[in-house]
């Protein structure tokens, strides 16, 4: 009786220091971060990161964790964030309960009819292998004020800015088994989140892991997936290994010994010369891509889940950015801690792990609307 007291007297307290979990598909691997995050002192705790190579190779926790956030990657998920502008009829009659969910109602239906067909073409499958994953409102405005809870005002503009993820049926199964391993389960596109949290309207992030660049472009009314590119650190790999006439694996410990300094100055100049080469072809395969993207000068924000020494100094121009999740956090009063024994875990080579471990903090909470959103939703969303 007295730990049910408890429990429940916790419950209404609530609890700041959440323990979560990141697990993030990459294209090749999948990484695994466990953290601490206190939302109200703004820390970040991280205490666990390995790699295996598939997500069944995962076992259950035997503690729940309270928050998971499964990131996948952008041939799996779709993530967008749009606004949807309505009108009311009546508009001199001040907002109630009523109108604000037939208003969530129709501005769902709108964001699915909208985006349903891209998010299907996007991930090669047909509209009826689609699912729902995640559904929330992330902005509401009532003409050009933000709100936080529209009940009780009056307005003929209502806006809703959305943020939906849709998956292909097929990893739906993977979604279900770990759906319980959490109180709280968001699925997501891993890139999406990134670019939440580095872009600003008008922005483009680049995304280069080992075998593809994934580009977001962020806009004032909607922010989404633009392309994907066939490179990675293995075109690097693989450059080096024709070069030396050995295998890529045999490249990927050339390339080792250099980034560990164990290599002569003139084998260093050598292998320094083959890594410039492949970044500027990189550069002339995104630039056609930029300069189609209808902004005036975006800023581009570059995300390389890699090590090259001298990276900076491709990054001279105002409007090509190295990306820093750890300096925006610190900016917005975050602190960072890796636990000492964790040897694998770095704030340059895992930044989208912590942006997926703080965006669920980030945007204003709109419990009253997401609880009629989700409401709404329910018989939209897979297992829910």
């Amino acid at each position: 009786m007295i730990n049910n007291f408890l429990t429940k007297l916790s419950s209404l307290i609530g609890n700041k220091v959440e323990r979560c979990l990141v697990i993030e598909e990459l294209d090749h691997r999948v990484e695994l971060t466990v953290a601490r995050v206190d939302s109200l002192e703004k820390k970040v705790m991280v205490e666990k990161n390995k790699t295996v190579k598939c997500l069944n190779d995962l076992r259950r926790p035997i503690k729940e964790y309270d928050r998971l956030i499964l990131g996948f990657n952008s041939k799996k998920a779709t993530t967008i964030e749009s606004v949807v502008n309505l009108k009311r009829p009546e508009s001199s009659m001040p907002l109630n309960e009523a109108e604000i969910d037939g208003l969530l109602f129709r501005g769902l239906w709108e964001f699915l009819n909208h985006y349903r067909s891209w998010a299907a073409k996007k991930m090669n499958i047909s509209e009826i292998d689609l699912i729902l994953a995640n559904i929330e409102v992330t902005d509401v405005r009532l003409g050009n004020h933000r709100v936080f809870n529209p009940e009780g005002f009056r307005s003929k503009d209502f806006s809703l800015r959305f943020r939906g993820t849709f998956i292909p049926r097929s990893a739906s199964r993977i979604v279900e088994r770990f759906r319980g391993w959490a109180k709280d389960f968001i699925v997501v596109e891993t890139i999406a989140i990134l670019t939440s949290v580095l872009a600003k309207f008008n922005d483009l992030v680049v995304h280069t892991s080992h075998e593809q660049t994934t580009v977001f472009v962020s806009k004032e009314d909607e922010s989404l997936y633009l392309k994907s590119c066939d490179w990675g650190r293995k075109h690097i790999l693989k450059a080096l290994a024709e070069d030396f006439k050995v295998n890529e694996d045999i490249a990927f410990l050339i390339l080792n010994k250099y980034l560990e300094a164990r290599v002569s100055s003139k084998f260093q100049r050598f292998i320094e010369q083959k890594i410039r080469e492949q970044i500027k072809s990189f550069f002339q395969m995104l630039s056609p891509l930029f300069t189609s993207v209808s902004m005036p000068r975006p800023i581009v924000h570059f995300y390389f889940r890699f090590t090259i020494p001298f990276l900076e100094t491709f990054f001279n121009q105002v409007h090509f950015r190295l990306a820093s999740v750890c300096e925006i956090l610190r900016l917005q009063g975050f602190s960072i801690d890796v636990h000492k024994r964790i040897k694998n875990f770095s704030t340059k080579l895992n930044q989208s792990a912590l942006a997926l471990l703080v965006y669920p903090f980030g945007s204003p909470k709109y419990e009253f609307l997401n609880q009629l959103l989700r409401r709404r939703a329910k018989w939209l969303i897979a297992n829910n």
